[in-house]
């Protein structure tokens, strides 16, 4: 995939995080993935926690230290074991997924996942970064994927049931294999530096405002 074509469709990613977040994130101008969140936070038994379904919000709190991880809730293990690949189990999915900082590309699906949350009477941040910034200023390459990873349903690019997921499912712009335009997530293991240009908003319909 050519990275400048994708820069030129997509100007602009967003991220979605609880309020709480939000002070720590824009201070240290860094976001951070669940496992590195709850390394920092000494979650106790890490490693099988990194590999088990968050059902609900997590909160870290160590001292002064405090982080909310976001529900895993439309991860059903039932629907995603019938078509991992590689040799990939359950856990090893969970993993990866809990390795990443994730960015939503397009407007349309910033709503989809926002409704999810706003039906539930939570409302998350918005933080939008331009997109030729924060590949700009981060020397872990992101990677692309075609489907909204933490969600298995159907999609219709596959017609067999939900889409396969394994060690493929998050590609470089290298490897990736179809269009910008079919790029539903955008990722960056462990952690993602941002950039000193940072969009806040409450919601979709909100006017994002610069933070100083």
């Amino acid at each position: 995939m050519d990275i400048n074509k994708f820069i030129e469709l997509r100007p602009f990613l967003y991220h979605l995080t609880d309020e709480r977040n939000v002070k720590p994130i824009l201070q240290s101008r860094t976001l951070n993935s669940a496992a590195v969140l709850a390394k920092l936070g000494g979650v106790p038994n890490l490693s099988e926690f990194l590999r088990t379904r968050r059902i609900g919000h997590f909160p870290i709190v160590n001292g002064t230290f405090h982080a909310i991880l976001r529900d895993q809730d439309p991860l059903f293990e039932k629907i995603v074991s019938k078509n991992l690949e590689g040799g990939w189990t359950f856990g090893d999915f969970v993993h990866s997924l809990n390795s990443r900082v994730f960015f939503w590309p397009t407007e349309k699906d910033l709503r989809t996942h926002y409704t999810r949350y706003e039906n539930q009477n939570e409302f998350p941040k918005i933080i939008r970064v331009a997109t030729a910034d924060i590949f700009a200023i981060n020397k872990t390459e992101a990677q692309f994927c075609r489907l909204n990873s933490g969600a298995p349903r159907c999609s219709s690019y596959y017609k067999e049931g939900a889409p396969p997921r394994g060690p493929r499912t998050f590609l470089t712009a290298l490897d990736y294999p179809d269009s910008p335009s079919s790029i539903r997530e955008v990722t960056f293991l462990k952690s993602c530096n941002l950039p000193d240009n940072i969009w806040i908003a409450g919601h979709p319909d909100q006017a994002f405002k610069k933070y100083q």
